[in-house]
């Protein structure tokens, strides 16, 4: 403030003065209570104006300490206030206000009280409906020296249309002034101060000026050799700049020339994109081929070459080529997805969760790796239940081939007592016998030798033979659909796929209900060739009816499971999973019963 610089002045230089004329030159004064207040609002609605909670400011004897309190309520627009406005005037200049209050009401980081203080606010925090204390001076901006206004306000950065309120109590709001008069006298001697040395500085810069001259003279012949050597550098620097334009246009042609080998390789990369959509997947993999052999950096390729190899169910190769991909795009979430599914068709279960893990790191909302996701857990968990099952099982084998041991033993030396009672009855006869009871014991010891030397052997799995390669119709004719009465899910064959349609109703008379109606298609060797999914809501009662497309691309059986959750993330289910033997065969043959007793082995 201009008030405080001259008072620092006066007492830096020690200057000895008259006593000041204005003995009273400064003051302060109290404009405390709920009293005298207004409405103000900076919201598009006025004060009791036409929206559904009007702002108001009374007082009320709801809240108080003691009541009656300042209210001020209403529902301003968002990012607005409404507030209870006081103006602080006086004839003498306001320096500073000091204000302390109470307040009562609802406050969040969004709704809460505001302190206006000229143009400063302060926002008021702390717990809701409690009494709060709020203390503030404030130093009053030099515009609004003779009218401070004060306001007590409410403001809500929500959307929703609701009633704020809030209570203020025990208002004191003093200020500090001071005399305009005793200001105007201060800045008087301050100008005058300022003028003397304003004059001394001209006489100063005079000085200078001269000194200055005399340097200019000096400085311009030193100009002119400057400008003579600055020429010479201008004409070497041509020269060297010429130098540069042909380095930097034979740079500029190499770059152009690998430029256009980039994109013709990627042009290349897409036709075979092409070729593997038209489903030509081997020339599809030579021309990739080619492209990685030209341009070993090239992740699109890798990545498709990948994708050939896994519709080939090669899943080796389609790893080897996912992981170069990788190599190129690290934080790709569709090459970590293809990863996923590869190492999940390797039944490399841990492998596959860590990469389908990664995918969503990437890409949380990525919904085919959210289900995947789920598919490794459950096999993981099914693995770790059958390796528990196997070690109970190997366990139980290892305690009953003691507990034989142990019988044995025991039997053993039973019959060794009633030899040894036979003997000392009938010495002789029991001599021959004992010699007969060792050679059965020799006889039935080389019995139990050979026995253990005889090796257990089981027939080996039939393995199916491979899946023909011939391009696949589906049809009435080449098709058989085995399914069970009760089942919900209707199969029906379209333009070479399987139409898969389910039925299910919310029962819930009164709330909503999200689903996921998810189909996961296996083949014979148990291996996930297809999953597909639709969500959505349903309404109180109502029944949604969904259908899901497969084509198989191959002759065989598939094992068509539908699934209904909550959503794809919990594996909170809404109905049992229900699931469909197809087979597709260049002629219409069935191997399999017609009762209803097979697809028990099929449900998941």
């Amino acid at each position: 403030m201009k008030l405080y610089l001259a008072l620092i002045v006066f007492f830096a230089i020690g200057l000895f003065i008259a006593p000041n004329v204005f003995a009273d030159s400064t003051r302060t004064q109290n404009f405390d209570g709920i009293d005298g207040w207004s409405c103000y609002t900076d919201g598009v609605f006025s004060c009791n104006g036409p929206n559904k909670y009007p702002i108001t400011v009374k007082q009320s004897d709801t809240e108080g300490r003691p009541t009656p309190s300042l209210l001020v309520s209403g529902d301003p627009p968002t990012n607005t206030h409404a507030c209870a406005e006081k103006f602080i005037t006086s004839d003498w200049d306001i320096e500073s206000v000091e204000i302390s209050l109470d307040v009562y009401g609802h406050i969040t980081p969004r709704n809460h009280p505001v302190v206006e203080i000229g143009v400063d606010k302060y926002d008021i925090s702390g717990p809701s409906f409690e009494w709060i204390s709020f203390e503030k001076t404030q130093n009053v901006n030099p515009a609004q020296k003779n009218s401070v206004p004060i306001r007590l306000c409410i403001t809500d950065s929500n959307k929703a249309t609701e009633p704020r309120a809030a209570y203020f109590d025990n208002i004191i709001i003093k200020t500090n002034e001071v005399n305009p008069d005793w200001i105007a006298e201060e800045e008087a001697k301050r100008d005058a101060e300022e003028k003397e040395a304003a004059e001394a500085e001209k006489a100063k810069q005079a000085a200078e000026a001269k000194q200055k001259a005399a340097e200019q003279a000096a400085a311009a012949a030193a100009e002119q050799q400057r400008i003579a050597e600055e020429t010479a550098a201008a004409k070497q620097a041509e020269l060297d700049a010429a130098e540069e334009k042909e380095k930097a246009d034979a740079e500029a042609a190499q770059a152009e020339i690998k430029r256009n080998e980039v994109e013709q390789y990627q042009q290349m990369a897409r036709q075979g994109l092409d070729l593997i959509n038209e489903g030509n997947y081997d020339e599809a993999l030579n021309i990739l081929n080619q492209v990685t052999s030209l341009d070993p950096v090239n992740a699109e390729a890798y990545y498709y070459k990948g994708w050939v190899y896994n519709e080939k169910n090669m899943y080796a190769e389609a790893l080897t080529n996912y992981n170069k991909a990788s190599i190129f795009l690290p934080d790709n979430h569709f090459i970590l997805h293809e990863i996923g599914k590869v190492n999940y068709n390797l039944k490399n279960y841990f492998e596959s969760l860590e990469y389908f893990e990664k995918s969503l790191e990437v890409s949380p909302t990525y919904g085919e790796s959210q289900l995947w996701l789920k598919l490794v857990q459950e096999e993981i968990k099914k693995q770790e239940a059958f390796e528990a099952e196997e070690a109970a099982r190997i366990a139980a084998e290892q305690a009953a081939a003691e507990e034989a041991a142990r019988i044995a033993a025991a039997d053993a030396a039973e019959q060794q007592i009633i030899a040894e009672e036979k003997a000392a009855a009938e010495a002789a006869r029991i001599a021959a016998e004992q010699a007969a009871a060792e050679e059965a014991a020799r006889i039935a010891a080389e019995a139990e030798r050979v026995a253990s030397d005889i090796l257990v052997t089981v027939d080996p799995t039939i393995v199916p033979p491979p899946p023909p390669v011939a391009p696949v119709d589906v049809t009435p004719d080449n098709t058989e659909i085995f399914d069970t009465p009760s089942n919900s899910v209707q199969v029906e064959t379209s333009n070479n796929d399987f139409i898969f349609t389910k039925t299910w109703k919310n029962d819930n008379q009164f709330g909503s209900q999200q689903f996921a109606y998810i189909l996961q298609i296996k083949d014979e060797n148990d291996i996930v060739v297809s999953i597909s999914y639709v969500s959505g809501m349903l309404g109180p009662k109502q029944t949604f009816e969904q259908s899901l497309s497969f084509d198989p691309g191959l002759h065989g059986s598939y094992l068509a499971t539908a699934y209904v959750w909550d959503d794809l993330i919990n594996q909170n289910v809404l109905d049992n999973p229900e699931s469909v033997l197809i087979q597709v065969t260049p002629e219409k043959t069935s191997n399999l019963s017609s009762t209803n007793d097979w697809l028990e082995d099929f449900m998941p």
